[in-house]
């Protein structure tokens, strides 16, 4: 049984799902991840290439994704360019994320996802989820009375719970909603973002739907609410506490700064390495300092079967997506090398984001793939991926002071004093800036700090006292 954890009251909201007290998935939601996957655009062609079979599209910021001709089911029997011009305006939504100097990939083959069916406008297909195959028939034989032309659907593995009157019902919600998307798109003529779904807590809360789970917290009451409006059946199981409990023996800050870490130590004395490359992903096992009394060979397949564990959880924590390279111990036994293989995919199958296993190459390396959904924490936090030492970015710097900004503000304190760069200063002033905060805030501008440090905090004259002692500095008051 797992548990999910949502701390929702800061500007950067963060998801936790934990298992048998382990950390397994850590998701964060920023307000500059609106191009998510899901995520539904007015787009303006910018460009339409005829060799590439493609149109360029600007979403929004002069960021411009890319969508294939494939992925335009109004284009029959004819070309791209015939269909789509310059300047032209028109709906799409982000099937892939942004990665590196890539732009998002697009499609306009639209799709709403719902509590219990997915709606394909332009579907003209019924998928059931394999959880529930026995039941495809009567799925497919239902929805066909329902669905207009074009239009199709995929029933997912919620759907065994519901009630067919209730489907229907969803299906037509589901119509009104992408019918009042396109109406808006015929009235705007510039890049504008129609449609989201927050990754936290709705999208996170939809990935684990058919995990056991038994315990839901959140640290917001408001949010607690409106998911149980979302999702019903869990209502039972959500509660509310203002501050989350450590994880791992670890506060949430502790937890993302270690999920950044190139090396992870295990308890069992196996230590892995995680290198993220532009390419591909590789994970590296050593086992100096492992111990064990069994012959040499058993003892190898033994470190790779534990290391599967962790390196399964690590890849969840981080998301790290594209290709995976892991560099077992090797194994000259191709049964142990297939015990390898298997307990891989059976322990991947708990990840809810689709994985792939290719199996061992002939230099001994395995092969894997995981879908690319978001980018990974590497990404997001730190502008030093290549570098052995990493360092967080201004956002990340930000986003982790308002959150402690607020725990001053909760704990009663009437001031506190910050020692930090402009850039993160700046930043931070604008998460906070329409914050509820009984607390007045004052800066320390230290141009050398890529981070912070809180140099008091407690009453207002004891933070007074404190800045007048260090007029060298120029001091700013955030609130």
């Amino acid at each position: 049984m797992g548990k999910l954890y949502f701390q929702t009251k800061s500007t950067e909201k963060i998801g936790l799902y934990v298992e048998n007290n382990k950390v397994e998935a850590i998701q964060i939601d920023r307000p500059t991840l609106s191009m998510s996957v899901g995520s539904i655009y007015v787009g303006k062609v910018r460009n339409v290439d005829k060799k590439m079979e493609a149109a360029f599209v600007e979403l929004e910021n002069g960021i411009v994704g890319f969508l294939p001709q494939k992925e335009c089911p109004f284009i029959m029997n004819t070309s791209i360019h015939t269909v789509l011009t310059n300047g032209m305006t028109i709906l799409v939504q982000v099937i892939k994320e942004a990665y590196q100097d890539k732009g998002p990939r697009l499609s306009c083959n639209i799709t709403i996802g719902g509590d219990s069916i997915v709606y394909l406008p332009y579907g003209e297909y019924i998928a059931v989820s394999k959880k529930i195959k026995e039941q495809k028939e009567e799925y497919e034989q239902f929805f066909t009375q329902l669905l207009l032309e074009k239009e199709g659907v995929i029933v997912r593995t919620n759907s065994v719970n519901k009630s067919k009157a209730t489907l229907h019902q969803e299906l037509g919600e589901l119509r009104q909603t992408f019918q009042h998307l396109k109406q808006q798109s015929d009235s705007i003529k510039k890049p504008t973002l129609l449609y989201r779904k927050d990754i936290i807590p709705t999208k996170m809360m939809n990935q684990y739907r058919s995990v056991p789970i038994e315990e839901i917290i959140f640290d917001q009451y408001s949010t607690m609410k409106q998911m149980e409006k979302i999702y019903p059946e869990w209502k039972a199981i959500m509660q509310v506490r203002e501050k989350l409990p450590l994880m791992e023996g670890k506060t949430i800050d502790q937890l993302l700064q270690a999920s950044l870490e190139k090396t992870i130590q295990t308890t069992e004395g196996i230590t892995l390495t995680i290198d993220e490359t532009e390419a591909l992903t590789v994970i590296d096992i050593d086992s100096s300092k492992f111990k064990s009394n069994q012959s040499k060979q058993l003892t190898l397949l033994q470190i790779n079967i534990q290391a599967i564990q962790t390196i399964c959880r690590e890849i969840q924590k981080r998301n790290i997506s594209g290709i995976i390279v892991i560099d077992f111990l090797k194994m000259k036994d191709e049964k142990e090398r297939q015990i390898v293989v298997n307990q891989l995919q059976e322990r991947c199958k708990r990840d809810p984001i689709r994985t792939e296993i290719f199996g061992f190459t002939k230099l001994g390396l395995l092969e894997m793939t995981r879908k690319r959904e978001q980018i990974s924490l590497l990404q997001l936090m730190s502008d030093s991926s290549l570098s052995n030492h990493i360092t967080l970015n201004v956002q990340s710097v930000a986003y982790r002071l308002e959150r402690e900004i607020l725990e001053y503000g909760d704990s009663k304190a009437e001031a506190c004093c910050i020692r930090t760069s402009k850039q993160i200063a700046e930043f931070t002033s604008m998460l906070v800036k329409n914050k509820r905060i009984d607390l007045e805030v004052y800066v320390l501008i230290d141009s050398s700090k890529n981070t912070y440090i809180t140099e008091r905090v407690g009453t207002k004259e004891m933070v007074m006292e404190y800045i007048d002692t260090q007029q060298h500095f120029v001091i700013d008051k955030l609130v």
